[in-house]
């Protein structure tokens, strides 16, 4: 009985140890609740695992967003697509958030849009509070993008779709249209096998403009 517990709980931390971080259950729906503090406004949006393609070295994972933050505009367009890439041998979950050539191949309405780069955030594990994130480029018509942040350890988030421990993150995206240019200041976090968790935007100082908080998951 001992020797079946032993293997029991070296299963679990083998599982446990290479998870990537979202889901890859196709179908499986996250719900989110975005409060716009200056504006006292309240919004509902899910999040839904698309598809999910095994390239055989990573998993190519298509999120689907819908509710009050895209129009119909946007889900013609794509940008309501986010993906993810599990690299499997890395053991590294990049979230795409910018991609100029996308490995995707149902993304087919990037091939009409000229762009280049790719703008990605990196999640592992055995990272530093404090170390950097790679810097990452986009360029596209409209003008250059570019992000930069930190990873800023572990903490465990309370939601009413339960507790998760998370990777911490905060980033820094800058973009210029024409002669005009502008920072975004974000602080996400991202936990195993669910995807994010919890999401800031806030000022160059740290003031809280809007939170995102996951409220309910549906396998």
């Amino acid at each position: 009985m001992k020797k079946i517990l032993v293997l029991l709980c070296f299963i679990l931390y083998i599982i446990s140890a290479h998870a990537q971080y979202c889901s890859i259950k196709k179908g499986r729906t996250a719900y989110y609740v975005t409060t716009e503090v200056k504006e006292g406004k309240t919004l509902k949006d899910t999040m839904c695992i698309a598809d999910v393609v095994d390239k055989g070295d990573r998993l190519i994972i298509r999120e689907d967003a819908f509710g009050e933050h895209y129009d119909s505009l946007s889900i013609k367009s794509g940008i309501n697509r986010l993906f993810y890439i599990y690299h499997k041998s890395q053991d590294m979950t990049e979230v795409i958030l910018l991609d100029g050539k996308s490995e995707y191949e149902y993304q087919k309405y990037s091939k009409n849009i000229y762009a280049e780069g790719r703008i990605s955030i990196p999640l592992k594990d055995h990272v530093q509070n404090g170390d950097d994130i790679p810097q990452c480029n986009f360029l596209q018509k409209s003008g250059p993008m570019t992000l930069k942040g930190k990873y800023k350890g572990r903490e465990t988030i309370h939601t009413p779709a339960g507790d998760f421990d998370c990777i911490k993150i905060y980033t820094e995206q800058k973009g210029k249209v024409m002669f005009i240019s502008e920072t975004e200041y974000s602080i996400d976090w991202y936990a195993k096998n669910i995807g994010l968790v919890k999401s800031e935007t806030i000022t160059k100082k740290g003031k809280v403009i809007s939170t995102t908080l996951l409220y309910a998951i549906k396998e």
